[in-house]
This record gives C-alpha cells, structure tokens and sequence, in this order.
C-alpha cells in the first residue's frame, strides 16, 4: 500500500498533495502501449486517463486537428 504522508512535517502556509496514495502495477508491453496510445489519444496524462476510468466515465479520443477545421467552418458560416 501508498504511505500517506505524514502532516506535520507541512508547514502551516503550505499544503498537502491531493493525492496522497500511491499504487503501483505491473503491465506488459502491449498494456503499457494500449495505455499510453488510449491515454494520448484522450488529450490526458496516464494517471487522470486510469482515474477516469474508475470514476466510470466514458473516455472519448479528441477531435483530429480536420474534425476541429470542419467544426470552426461550420460556427463560421452559422454566424453569417
């Protein structure tokens, strides 16, 4: 188990990490690719990719650079 730190060793102008617990896990290499490819693909980093995934939320990949053009051609004409 993550050691949780201890604190008083803080001083009082200076506050603690929100996370505090640390897990560590094993994976295999096409795990780790699937993570880090999933991960990048979310715009997240591999902590807040894993962490929305035990919140349960649904983890979509972002819009290519083409898809964000198409949607700033289409407000473009709207506002016409």
């Amino acid at each position: 188990m993550g050691q949780v730190p201890n604190p008083k060793k803080y001083r009082k102008d200076e506050k603690m990490r929100k996370r505090n617990i640390k897990k560590q896990i094993w994976l295999d290499i096409k795990e780790d690719e699937l993570l880090k490819t999933k991960s990048k693909e979310a715009g997240l980093s591999e902590s807040e990719f894993i962490r929305s995934l035990i919140k349960g939320y649904r983890i979509k990949a972002q819009p290519t650079e083409e898809i964000k053009y198409f949607q700033r051609e289409i407000c473009r004409y709207i506002s016409f």
